[in-house]
């Protein structure tokens, strides 16, 4: 069964496509998807562990491939005992969530590599007569969690440029207010998981509502928005970051230990824009 989020789908993807292909050893896959992020009770970990160790018991895994750091953190917990002697490759997370984390000599990773400032850059570039930028992001904790490294990353413009960062209001009022753009002003579009008023959104949603109110340009930081209404931008590609999560696993099945591989953190990023929307 395919993974639900498009963001994920495209980890999964890229996953695959190096798995499958690359070798003469044939490679069986199986995908569980836990839905950790909105389901993370005590007994459902419990029970997600259980069914997953009696699901297995007679396979041998080699690699277990954590998309996001709520399926590693359930890893670190239980990957002994359901996985038994499986080495771990996590993917979907940056250097700054990974901070704190004990790992085991059994895990390894392909961390992601955020750059948001080059897509205001650019746009800046675009539009030189830009007065006011706009930060669209959800009130989630995985969006307040990127949210944090957007204000840093952008903290340098804000003597250029006002900075505004719309996190606190309800989707129809988000909608609204951007509606209302002076001319001087651009969109920078960061996550979308849930809103302020708690109501729960898939991001590749939101951006094409939130592109066809905005009354200026929005701009963004991961492909798959591409298409979805985002003028384009330094465009983060999920799906080569799969890639290389996938070529890195391919490691480890030749034989390479986990401890031995440092963790790999290079970019997946580049410029991409939707000639229609330029126009």
């Amino acid at each position: 069964e395919r993974i639900a989020l498009p963001g994920l789908a495209l980890l999964d993807e890229g996953i695959e496509s190096i798995l499958s292909t690359s070798s003469d050893s044939p490679v069986e896959i199986y995908r569980e998807a836990l839905d950790l992020s909105r389901f993370n009770s005590g007994d459902y970990l419990q029970q997600t562990a259980d069914y997953l160790r009696l699901k297995y018991q007679n396979r041998k895994v080699d690699a277990v491939i954590p998309l996001m750091g709520p399926s590693l953190d359930f890893l670190l917990r239980t990957a002994e005992s359901v996985f038994p002697g499986a080495a771990i490759v996590f993917c979907g997370i940056d250097r700054r969530e990974l901070a704190g984390r004990t790992l085991s000599r059994d895990v390894t990773g392909v961390l992601l590599k955020r750059d948001f400032a080059p897509t205001l850059e650019v746009a800046l570039k675009l539009h030189p007569n830009t007065e006011r930028v706009i930060v669209v992001a959800g009130a989630s904790e995985f969006d307040t969690r990127v949210l944090e490294q957007v204000r840093s990353d952008l903290e340098p413009y804000a003597s250029d440029v006002e900075l505004t960062y719309l996190t606190t209001l309800p989707f129809p009022s988000l909608l609204e207010e951007l509606s209302r753009l002076p001319s001087s002003s651009i969109v920078l579009y960061s996550t979308f998981f849930r809103d302020a008023a708690g109501d729960a959104f898939v991001p590749h949603e939101a951006v094409e509502q939130i592109s066809r109110a905005a009354s200026v340009p929005v701009y963004g930081f991961v492909d798959q928005y591409l298409g979805r209404g985002i003028a384009g931008g330094y465009l983060d590609s999920l799906n080569e970051h799969g890639s290389q999560a996938g070529r890195l696993t391919r490691r480890v099945l030749a034989g390479e230990a986990p401890s031995s591989i440092p963790y790999i953190e290079e970019s997946a990023s580049k410029m991409l824009f939707a000639a229609r929307q330029l126009e």
